[in-house]
C-alpha cells in the first residue's frame, strides 16, 4: 500500500455550533455542538484515513488546544506527529444555519511560529519522507513561517520521486509552483487573486505547460474546471442539500490522493475526489464521509473535455 503524508502547517481546534435560525444583532442559543480536530491537512487524512489509506498529517500544534486536537486526532485513530510549538493552536468557529442551510466559518488569527519551530519541523519532515509516495501541502501559513517554505518542500519532495499535491494560494503558491508541483488546487476567487487573470482557462492551459500535471479549480456548489495534459475538463455533480460544507476542498484532495495511489484512470480519478468532497458536505465534521455516499455519488459525477478552446 502506497504511503501518504499530508502537511497542514495552520492546524485548529475546531468549534462547530448548529442553529435553528441565526438572527445578527441578538442573543443565539444553540441547539448542538461538536468539536474536532480540523486545519486542511488534518482535513485531508481524515477523508483519507475513512478511505483506507495508510495516511499521516505533520505540521505544527502547540499549548492546551493543541493537547486536545492530539486527543480528538487519537479518538479517530488519525496518524500524526507534529512538531509542538510554545504558541497556543488557533480555534475555529462553524455556525450552521438549518433555515438558510449556511456554513459560516471564524478564523482566529494564528500564533507566530518561532524560528527554531521551523527548522525543527523541516528536520521532522525530512525524517518523515523516507519511504513516502503521495505529499499533499495544504493551507495559509502561521506568522513567522517563511513564504518559500512549499517551493524548498516540493524541491525535496521532486528530488525523492514523490507527487506533490498542493492546495496553497497567494505569495507561497507563486514561489511553490517553481519548484514544479505534482498538482495544484484552489477555487477560483483564490486562482484569480494569485493570477491577476479572470481567463481561468488560459491560465490553466499556461500553468499546465510548465511541468504542473493536474490542476483543480474549484466553485464551491457550482461546477468546476480542472486542466490536466493539455486539456481542460468541466465536472458536474449532482446538487445536494449539504449539512457542512467546510472542508469539502479537503476532501477532494484526500479523494484524489487516495485515487492517485490506487492507480486510477484519469476520468475515474477526477470522478472519485469530486464524489469524495461531495459526500464530505453530507457530515458534520469537516471531511468526514461515508464511503457508501461516496460510491453512490461516483456514478452521478459527469465529466467532459472542453472543445472549444
Amino acid at each position: 500500500m502506497k504511503k501518504i503524508l499530508s502537511i497542514g502547517l495552520n492546524n485548529a481546534l475546531q468549534k462547530i455550533l448548529i442553529f435553528k435560525n441565526i438572527k445578527y444583532d441578538e442573543v443565539n442559543r444553540a441547539e448542538s455542538f461538536y468539536e474536532c480536530a480540523s486545519g486542511k491537512g488534518i482535513n485531508v487524512v481524515r477523508t483519507l484515513n475513512i478511505l483506507g489509506a495508510n495516511a499521516k498529517v505533520t505540521g505544527f500544534i502547540g499549548g492546551n488546544s493543541g493537547k486536545l486536537i492530539l486527543n480528538y486526532l487519537n479518538k479517530e485513530k488519525i496518524k500524526s506527529d507534529f512538531v509542538f510549538t510554545e504558541s497556543n493552536t488557533r480555534t475555529c468557529i462553524t455556525l450552521l444555519n438549518l433555515k438558510r442551510n449556511t456554513s459560516t466559518e471564524l478564523i482566529e488569527p494564528s500564533n507566530r511560529i518561532k524560528r527554531s519551530e521551523v527548522f525543527n519541523f523541516m528536520k521532522k519532515l525530512k525524517a518523515l519522507l523516507k519511504n513516502i509516495n503521495i505529499l499533499t501541502i495544504s493551507g495559509t501559513l502561521p506568522k513567522g513561517v517563511p513564504n518559500d517554505i512549499y517551493f524548498d518542500i516540493i524541491k525535496i519532495a521532486n528530488k525523492l520521486n514523490i507527487l506533490s499535491l498542493v492546495d496553497i494560494w497567494g505569495k507561497p503558491c507563486l514561489k511553490a509552483i517553481k519548484a514544479k508541483p505534482f498538482l495544484l488546487k484552489m477555487n477560483i476567487e483564490e486562482f484569480k487573486q494569485t493570477f491577476k487573470t479572470n481567463n481561468i482557462k488560459l491560465k490553466i492551459l499556461e500553468l499546465l505547460k510548465t511541468g504542473i500535471k493536474w490542476i483543480i479549480i474549484t466553485s464551491g456548489k457550482k461546477n468546476f474546471v480542472i486542466g490536466s495534459d493539455n486539456n481542460i475538463y468541466k465536472v458536474t455533480f449532482p446538487k445536494l442539500k449539504s449539512i457542512n460544507a467546510i472542508g469539502a476542498g479537503d476532501a477532494m484532495l484526500g479523494g484524489f490522493s487516495f485515487a492517485i495511489s490506487k492507480d486510477y484512470d484519469k476520468i475515474d480519478v477526477i470522478k472519485f475526489a469530486t464524489a469524495t468532497a461531495c459526500a464530505s458536505t453530507l457530515k458534520i465534521i469537516p471531511a468526514d464521509c461515508d464511503k457508501k455516499d461516496v460510491k453512490n455519488l461516483f456514478k452521478k459525477v459527469k465529466v467532459m473535455k472542453y472543445e472549444d478552446r
